[in-house]
């Protein structure tokens, strides 16, 4: 939609905020400033432009000092809390983007934002201008009229006039001042009338219009308490008026005339996008650049006058964009869809132009109601599709459903469907603006496999080729064992790829006995996004995947740790640029989520097929970056290597007993209610100690405990504070258990029977390589990390995990790996000593600081001591450690000084940790592995010291996660080798479980610790503790 007789005023500050606060995403620019306003400002801002394409555009800003309204009321805004250290630098940056993008900018002393959008309004509409205002400020609404509209780009471009004000508010645009005057306003600490609300202040002006009345008229309101208020509070409303009303008589440096936008400097913002990081609108300049050169793409109308094939690219409204894969039309479609749609156009006969009427002309006809959340709901059968309340991605469907049907027939079969079940909105014009056509160059070469002659002729084209092949599975769900394969994706050329439905006329086990040798084909070549899974599915369908040699899940994640999102979509839209088929708008969301199972073949085929192609495309670009980054020989030798051990892993499983677990759960919900009992008997009175509120009133206000500070929502009961009161209080200790025992019964005691999978009766859990920044595995879906290992209930949980008849568990632990690698990247000659004599470390340290012989050191110096050897690891200061061996912080500090003293080789390689991180813009591991640190160069200290913090702990922890990596690598091969029947089940950190055969447990007892400690590029001696047991407890 192009506006060329509007002004379009950006309330900057609203959208600043909207976005630092909506972006919670780890952004950084190049040189450590903070950037996710910044990112989500010219997000939205480009979005106008594209949007609506305004002749005069203004951004308008805050001074950022104190205005009239302070002089008038000193308590105005004094309630908002101060802006974000990592917020203000942003304010600037996206003054220097607008300046570069040339776009006018308003900002006056003295005076806020709202008050020059109020004078710009104004003088618009004196020379009968409209002006639209974006933002979704209800402030602003006193400002809308006939000339003047509230633009809510946050809600699909929705415009607000006169009458959607009402809908909103409950009062006319020239009632909003007096509305806000009598509820006041808490985001700008207005006072209004105390006790009336929005719908009191509403219900007021429907009976007395305005204001002045309302104060003149406070006997005849009804309601005693009201009444005394007004009228004994009516110079508060008097005030808060004078606060709220927008000055409109504002002297401004430029007229409405003058809001004109300059053309961009290109080249100054391409060197802008790039020193903040922000590849996407680096992308996007050549063609706003064209734009602006003349050269911008043709009509749609112009390209199909020339002929030929074209891509029409038509954007949208939506928050969440839909793309549909090709709709063929002849015709010319010169409106926009609220929908991101693809639509291939060509030529293809006479009658094209009579389709193409009678589509528009269905279109005009109806009324269309968008339902975003319900679009994908496609029921099974023809029959119920008639009767279903359609939206347009059904229909779009049921038009790829039926492509090959040709145009008349999908105009004569749909025709009448659209005309009785499309709802079309009223307004559904005015949400159309002109389409900008894309040539494609590059045709799309997707087929289904239809046969099995044809089957095999792929899998032979393939094999001949010698080419890495892409590979992907659709299925039914992501629990691989109870989801079945609805269809299998290969590619190994760019833009060409083949779909295999296993929901087709194939034979299912035809298709399966062609693919297995596939597979298995050793000289072949496999790669994924995110080929766990895919292994795990295949695994469950009998075939076995021989050699996989990529995947661009591991390898985006690997090259920046630190990127929020990981999945295709957005990997698509980072180096290729490119918006894929999302899953959503196949499948939905929530509980009306259908099965990939559930839809036409045809539609799985596109899908899956830009799948592999975009994964093929992807590897090529992700290949690059980690030879850029020089992290080829980590992924091929430690990550590649580790997914089919994670994936076998996750197929073994571990056993546990139900009835074990059963009687825990009894026993827990025993203590839990005589825990419940006690707390309310102390308390005096019964409450609900889930409470935090509750919680809160009955410790600090019943019992006079001692509180932090009072919130809005009441007082902290955090861990923290109670864990400082528990020496002191009964029923606070008391509290601090409940909490215990319910999380044990909701995370594990009632968890765990109900992920038992019905296959074989074993818990599998999840292992994700891409989840920590350090490198560290994740476990998930549940989590057996994190049950707790030094603990009575934690070892009770851990209990129930029991070896099956004829086996054991084993557990081998390496001993202070994260010491011994301080030790190794120190070269402290005391670690080193410490180490290499096998000394208890603890002992030995305590002995040192405290200048004592190691068979004097007492328990305390030990606790001590070893509480400052992982401590200082964590960046912890004299505070931490004060807090946590019970000394004040003047001796934590001194202790930290005598460490250092003993250790002096140790705070040189901390120090260098931090330098490093702060030249390159990453720590390292030992076998180079990365963590990007932008935050080192944040002028925020607080940031800026977590960051250093990271530099220093991440190279000894990644180093660890390397290590224990390494050694499931050869485990995993050596047991394969030897033709073993023990199976490696989970890995917790440092710690490896096995269960093993009674007859291997000999072997195994001396194997895996041998490999394990077996790491050449580690020189100080490593140390793995191993027990074996029937169950997983008696391990520890």
């Amino acid at each position: 939609m192009s506006d060329q007789s509007s002004i379009f005023v950006i309330d900057s500050m609203a959208y600043i905020f909207r976005a630092f606060y909506g972006i919670r995403a780890n952004m950084h620019s190049k040189d450590g400033l903070p950037t996710n306003a910044l990112f989500g400002f010219i997000n939205s801002f480009e979005n106008i432009i594209r949007d609506f394409n305004p002749s005069h555009v203004v951004a308008v800003f805050d001074a950022g000092s104190e205005t009239f309204r302070n002089e008038m009321y000193s308590e105005y805004k004094a309630n908002r809390k101060e802006c974000p250290e990592e917020l203000k630098p942003q304010f600037d940056l996206v003054k220097e983007y607008i300046a570069l993008r040339g776009i006018p900018l308003l900002i006056q002393k003295g005076f806020e934002a709202d008050d020059i959008i109020a004078t710009v309004a104004k003088q618009a509409t004196g020379s009968h201008i409209k002006t639209v205002i974006c933002s979704g400020d209800k402030d602003l609404m006193q400002l809308v009229n006939d000339d003047t509209l509230i633009c809510h780009t946050h809600k699909n471009n929705l415009m607000i006039d006169a009458e959607k004000v009402v809908e909103i508010m409950g009062v006319r645009p020239d009632q909003i001042v007096d509305y806000l005057s009598i509820c006041g306003d808490s985001a700008d600490n207005i006072p209004g009338l105390p006790g009336i609300g929005p719908k009191g202040a509403a219900k007021l002006l429907a009976e007395f219009d305005n204001l002045e009345t309302i104060l003149a008229s406070h006997d005849k309101i009804k309601g005693k308490k009201q009444s005394e208020t007004i009228r004994e509070k009516a110079d508060l409303a008097t005030l808060s008026k004078s606060l709220v009303i927008l000055q409109d008589e504002m002297t401004l440096d430029k007229s409405y005339e003058e809001l004109v936008p300059s053309q961009p400097d290109f080249d100054g913002l391409a060197d802008f996008y790039e020193r903040m990081g922000f590849a996407r609108f680096l992308r996007d300049l050549p063609n706003i650049k064209a734009s602006y050169e003349g050269n911008s793409k043709p009509t749609l109308k112009q390209s199909l006058s020339s002929g030929g094939p074209v891509t029409l690219r038509v954007e949208t409204f939506a928050p969440r964009p839909f793309q549909h894969e090709i709709l063929k039309l002849n015709a010319e479609f010169e409106s926009r869809l609220e929908f991101d749609v693809l639509a291939e156009m060509s030529h293809l006969g006479k009658n094209s132009e009579e389709i193409f009427i009678a589509l528009k002309n269905a279109f005009n006809k109806c009324d269309l109601t968008l339902a975003s959340e319900n679009h994908t709901v496609i029921p099974e059968d023809l029959e119920s599709k008639r009767k279903c309340t359609l939206t347009w991605e059904w229909l779009a469907a049921t038009w790829l459903h039926d492509i090959e049907l040709g145009l008349e027939q999908i105009a004569s079969n749909h025709l009448p469907l659209i005309q009785e079940h499309l709802f079309l909105n009223a307004k559904f014009a005015e949400l159309l603006a002109t389409a900008t056509v894309e040539y494609n160059s590059q045709r799309h070469d997707y087929n289904i496999v239809k046969s099995i002659p044809e089957l095999k002729a792929v899998l032979d084209e393939i094999t001949k080729a010698k080419l890495p092949v892409s590979f992907d599975t659709e299925t039914t769900g992501l629990d691989v064992r109870s989801a079945t394969i609805v269809g299998l994706g290969l590619a190994i050329r760019d833009h060409h790829a083949w779909y295999i439905p296993f929901n087709s006329d194939l034979d299912k086990e035809e298709i399966l006995k062609e693919i297995k040798p596939f597979f298995a084909d050793s000289s072949l070549k496999f790669f994924a996004q995110n080929a766990k899974f895919d292994l795990q599915m295949l695994h469950y369908a009998g075939i076995e995947v021989k050699n996989i040699d990529f995947d661009t899940l591991v390898a985006s994640f690997i090259c920046n740790p630190s990127r929020q999102f990981h999945d295709l979509d957005s990997l698509s839209l980072h180096y290729l640029n490119y918006r894929k088929i999302s899953t959503e708008s196949l499948i939905g969301k929530g509980k009306k989520q259908i099965s990939m199972a559930d839809l036409p073949v045809e539609r799985v085929a596109t899908y899956c097929c830009e799948d592999v192609d975009i994964t093929l495309r992807l590897r090529n670009e992700l290949e690059a970056e980690l030879h850029r980054r020089d992290l080829r020989n980590l992924f091929d030798e430690m990550d590649i290597p580790l997914i089919p051990v994670l994936s076998k892993m996750e197929n073994n499983g571990i056993s546990i007993n139900l009835g074990t677990l059963e009687k825990i759960s009894s026993d827990f919900s025993a203590e839990l209610k005589k825990c419940e009992e006690q707390i309310h008997a102390l308390a005096g009175h019964e409450f609900n100690i889930n409470s935090p509120k509750q919680v809160g009133v009955v410790l600090f206000e019943e019992m006079g405990l001692k509180a932090g500070k009072k919130t809005a929502t009441g007082y902290s009961t955090s861990a923290e504070v109670l864990e400082n009161l528990a020496a002191e209080s009964e029923i606070v200790r008391a509290i601090l258990r409940h909490r215990t025992l319910s999380k044990l019964i909701s995370t594990y005691a009632d968890a765990l029977p109900k992920e038992v999978s019905e296959l074989d009766q074993r818990i599998h859990t999840r292992f994700s390589q891409t989840t920590a920044a350090t490198g560290r595995l994740a476990s998930t879906q549940p989590n057996l990390q994190n049950i707790p290992t030094r603990t009575a209930e934690g070892k009770s949980i851990r209990s129930a995990f029991q070896a099956p008849e004829g086996h054991h568990f084993i557990s081998c632990d390496y001993s202070q790996i994260e010491l011994r690698i301080m030790a190794e990247l120190s070269q402290d000659p005391g670690l080193l000593e410490a180490f290499n004599n096998d000394f208890d470390v603890h002992t030995h340290t305590a002995s040192l600081v405290f200048e004592t012989e190691l068979s004097e050191v007492t328990k305390q110096q030990r606790y001590a001591a070893k509480a400052v050897n992982f401590g200082i690891m964590f960046g912890q200061g004299p505070y931490g450690l004060a807090k946590e061996i019970g000394v004040s912080a003047d001796e934590a500090k001194q202790f930290i000084s005598n460490y250092f003293k003993r250790y002096p080789d140790v705070q040189k390689f901390m120090a260098k940790c931090v330098e490093d991180a702060r030249d390159k813009g990453y720590s390292e591991t030992s076998f180079g592995r990365r963590r990007y640190l932008p935050e080192m160069l944040s002028s925020n200290g607080r940031i800026r010291s977590g960051a250093e913090r990271i530099s220093v702990n991440s190279p000894i922890q990644g180093t660890a996660a390397d290590i224990i990596k390494i050694a499931m690598i050869k485990v995993a091969d050596e047991l394969e080798k030897r033709q073993l029947k023990s199976k490696m089940l989970l890995q917790i950190h440092d710690e490896l479980l096995f269960e093993v055969p009674d007859d291997e447990l000999e072997i195994m007892k001396e194997l895996i610790p041998q490999i394990m400690t077996d790491i050449p590029q580690i020189k100080v001696p490593l140390k793995v503790d191993c027990a074996a047991a029937k169950s997983w407890d008696q391990c520890d």
